[in-house]
């Protein structure tokens, strides 16, 4: 089983291209503003489509990348799981990939499709092109937005799956609750940071109810949507 230490580093990997997809797609999103923008009401499906497409490949091109150190993970695994644990993990891996690059792909031609929309409309209504640009600015925005937290969600749901696979393979009863805390962080969630509990503790502990709180296992779901804690195996008894 990799140590604190292990977990971390595969964190950072994650981590590491959620940042650089966040980074390169606010770039490519004003790219696209301006785009559009500049065309104004006179501004065809098309073009409106062409605007998007480098976001679109972005997504595609983060795709291959989490497949990359996905691949990395199970083949880190590989000597401590069973089949059972393996063909589950192997499921995690295609959840991961349908839940985060294929909805983002999926809200990219959502958004798109509104714009083109919006740019129609605009046109039979005759507003101006400085309007057209304050509104394309704000759905281009909002669409970002969901984006971003989807992936950053479903990356770290995915690694702490990871590591609940791995600790059952070695039995492990103790886990510490890690992740620092922000101007962000969630009370309750600052209450248990760097914490270590039984399993039973962590599902007792979960019956409770806070603001942001989401349904389902507490290693998965954490302290709820968009929670940056996650959960490392303790294997000493201190």
């Amino acid at each position: 089983m990799a140590d604190e230490a292990g977990i971390r580093k595969h964190e950072r990997q994650l981590a590491r291209v959620i940042r650089e997809f966040e980074s390169q797609l606010q770039t490519l999103i004003t790219t696209a503003q301006d785009t559009v923008g500049a065309l104004g009401i006179t501004a065809t499906r098309e073009q409106v489509r062409a605007a998007y497409q480098p976001v679109r490949d972005l997504a595609q091109s983060t795709r291959q990348q989490l497949d990359r150190i996905l691949a990395s993970n199970l083949e880190i695994n590989a000597d401590v799981l069973t089949p059972e644990t393996s063909q589950q993990l192997i499921a995690a891996v295609e959840t991961l990939k349908t839940q985060t690059i294929d909805k983002i792909v999926t809200q990219i031609d959502t958004e798109q499709n509104t714009v083109i929309d919006a740019v129609v409309l605009a046109g039979i209504a005759g507003a101006t092109a400085t309007d057209l640009v304050s509104q394309t600015k704000r759905l281009m925005r909002a669409g970002a937005a969901r984006i971003n937290t989807q992936l950053a969600t479903s990356v770290l749901q995915f690694d702490t799956v990871v590591t609940r696979i791995r600790a059952t393979e070695q039995n492990v009863k103790r886990f510490r609750y890690v992740g620092g805390i922000v101007d962000k962080t969630r009370p309750f969630c600052a209450s248990i940071d760097g914490g270590t509990f039984t399993v039973n503790e962590i599902q007792s502990m979960w019956r409770e109810e806070w603001s942001g709180k989401a349904p389902g296992d507490p290693f998965v779901v954490r302290g709820g949507y968009n929670c940056r804690h996650f959960w490392i195996p303790v294997e000493s008894d201190e």
